[in-house]
């Protein structure tokens, strides 16, 4: 039987040579007897035994070599790609490959690609893989629409080759009706490789929106891969319309090993009354590149109202987890519109965190009635903690109610800003008249308030205030109330007229404020208030305040008027007040006077040794204060600044 080599390594092959043993008492007894033809035999069978077991020695380890190189280049592959669709209508389409390079680079593709829609919901789930020895890329994509009409779309695509492997997918959903639209886009992958830094990235986009009337709901997402890059975007819109309320939102998420974002957004309008109609828009997109990301959110809502009773609240929030730009913006609005009449009121917000740090964020809130009886209530603020700047808070307050049994207009604004570098402004306008007839009082009430908080610290906190009242036959009050904030310069006014009269006795009361900051945590404060009251036949009165601060210069204006018209007994009265604080340092400087005035100072001063000297030393102390405070009086005296 022929002996099989290939199954024997060179020692196996080496001892299956059996070499014959010549003895050396053997050899020379065959030379001694001259048996030349014999030894020349075995010395030649002795040459070729050994050149054919070197010969099979070198040929045994060439086959050893081959197969050990053959193993190493045996390099599994593999791929794939699926795709399942659900709706109206479907279509959908997959493939794969392998290769091989004549460089002996291994490849490996998959790819699917899936869409569905028409009427009622959709669904679309889009994989592939590949695996290529210790190398493997694969996602999933999924797609899912919720709606009278709906589309979804999902792709998928693996491929390895060697340094030009990548992995991406995308997810889109689009919904529309009324009633109820949702829309989910989820996606996913990773590019591994013992050798190499695994990579992965996941994204999620929903969008939902509700309203009678309508609601449509639209995300996608997008990524993609290599060893040395990840970019991955996320986006959706939402947006309803409803006669009683209408809502809309969205949730974006895109995350990497190493970087994060997040974008929520929220409106949602109400009427508790029928007869009005509300509108919702929420808009935001996240981009994630590398170890940088950004994110932006837009918010718009309106409502109207017929009889009042309409609510409207939006609420943001951006998130990043970025090498330069870690940190949350948040914003928010509230409007609230209580009267009796109609009223209408819209809100916007527009924020933004970018790759390099800065955030951004602006914020407009403002509501409007005409009824007779007015409630208005606007809101918004600015939450910033992003990167190394410190956190920034603001908050800004506009309020106003009147009373009235005649129809009359009322308003309020807000608005809010800030950026990291630009700092923050605020304005705030409230204005509104209330009127009324048949001996029915008329008021108004406006308030303003702007909060800053930078860090541990509160910058700012500004408010304004005017607030009339008149009582008669017949009366109206008008007033409005500014405010105008930063951190360089802050300035405000608040003014209101309240008149009234007809038969039998009138009032009518006034009352306006301002509150600033100024230089080094100082404050300055305003105030003035008039009355004025009529008794007759026929009475008249009017009142008038006003206090302003502009370019830090302070102004004040009262006056009262009254009139009576009367056959027999008639009264007439008019009165004011003032507050005026320019400055801490002026109001110490005040108080100080006070309590010296108040301790009898001067008779703590040392005394002469004579009870003449001292009677007269007195005398002269007490003449000398008491002129000294005729000339501050008399100057308008105040301290130095």
């Amino acid at each position: 039987m022929p002996r099989d080599w290939t199954l024997l390594d060179a020692a196996a092959a080496d001892s299956a040579i059996t070499v014959p043993s010549v003895s050396k008492r053997a050899t020379v007894h065959r030379l001694t007897t001259a048996n030349w033809h014999n030894w020349h035999c075995h010395l030649l069978l002795l040459l070729l035994t050994i050149t054919f077991c070197a010969f099979f020695g070198v040929s045994n380890a060439s086959i050893h070599r081959m197969v050990v190189v053959r193993n190493r280049r045996q390099t599994p592959a593999s791929s794939s790609g699926t795709v399942d669709s659900v709706g109206d209508k479907t279509s959908m389409s997959a493939s794969n490959a392998l290769w091989k390079t004549p460089d002996g680079t291994v490849g490996a593709n998959g790819t699917s690609i899936g869409t569905a829609g028409g009427q009622g919901p959709s669904n679309v789930v889009a994989g592939s893989n590949g695996t290529v020895g210790n190398s493997y890329a694969g996602g999933q994509d999924t797609a899912r629409a919720i709606g009278t009409q709906s589309q979804s779309v999902g792709s998928s695509s693996s491929m390895l080759n060697g340094a030009q492997s990548s992995q991406s997918g995308t997810a889109s959903g689009s919904a529309v009706g009324s009633g109820n639209a949702r829309v989910d886009s989820v996606g996913g992958g990773s590019l591994t490789n013992w050798t190499q830094p695994s990579q992965r990235v996941g994204v999620v986009g929903i969008g939902g929106a509700t309203g009678n009337q309508m609601a449509a709901a639209n995300s996608s997402n997008t990524y993609s891969m290599s060893w040395n890059s990840i970019f991955a975007k996320v986006s959706g819109i939402s947006m309803s319309k409803g006669e009683n309320n209408s809502q809309a939102n969205v949730d974006l998420r895109a995350g990497s090993p190493t970087t994060n974002l997040s974008v929520d957004g929220l409106v949602s309008g109400v009427n508790d009354k029928p007869g009005g109609t509300s509108f919702s828009l929420v808009s935001g997109d996240g981009t994630l590149m590398n170890n940088s990301a950004a994110a932006q959110a837009v918010l718009v809502g309106a409502v109207n109202t017929t009889s009042g009773g309409s609510k409207m609240v939006g609420a943001s929030n951006l998130e990043s987890a970025g090498t330069l730009n870690k940190g949350a913006l948040n914003t928010f609005g509230d409007l609230r519109l209580n009267g009796t009449g109609p009223g209408m009121g819209g809100f916007m917000s527009n924020s933004s965190i970018n790759p390099d740090g800065t955030p951004r964020s602006a914020v407009a809130i403002s509501g409007m009635e005409t009824g007779g009886n007015k409630s208005i209530s606007v809101n918004d603020g600015i939450n910033s903690n992003v990167g190394s700047a410190a956190p920034v808070a603001l908050i800004g307050r506009g309020n106003l109610e009147g009373t009235g049994n005649v129809a009359s207009n009322g308003s309020s604004f807000v608005l809010s800003g800030y950026q990291t570098g630009n700092g923050s402004a605020q304005v705030i306008d409230t204005m509104g008249k209330s009127m009324a007839t048949n001996n029915t009082p008329s008021e108004l009430r406006i308030n303003n308030q702007g909060v800053e908080l930078a860090g541990n610290t509160t910058t700012t906190n500004a408010s304004s205030n005017a607030i009339g009242k008149v009582m008669g036959q017949s009366s109206s009050v008008q007033g409005n109330s500014l405010l105008e904030l930063t951190r360089q310069v802050q300035a405000g006014s608040s003014d209101i007229v309240a008149q009234g009269g007809g038969t039998g006795p009138s009032s009518a009361i006034t009352d306006t404020g301002l509150r600033l900051n100024g230089p080094n945590n100082t404050v300055r404060n305003s105030n003035i208030r008039g009355n004025v009251n009529a008794n007759g036949d026929q009475t008249f009165v009017q009142s008038v305040s006003n206090v302003s601060d502009q370019n830090k210069q302070q102004s004040l204006f009262n006056s009262q008027n009254a009139t009576v018209n009367s056959a027999g007994k008639g009264q007439a009265s008019a009165s004011n007040s003032v507050l005026l604080k320019r400055r801490r340092r002026h109001s110490q400087s005040l108080a100080t006077l006070a309590a010296m005035e108040a301790k009898d100072w001067w008779e703590s001063v040392p005394m002469a040794k004579s009870a003449g000297e001292n009677n007269l030393y007195v005398h002269k102390r007490r003449r000398r204060h008491s002129r000294n405070l005729d000339i501050m009086t008399a100057k308008n005296w105040r301290p130095r600044e």
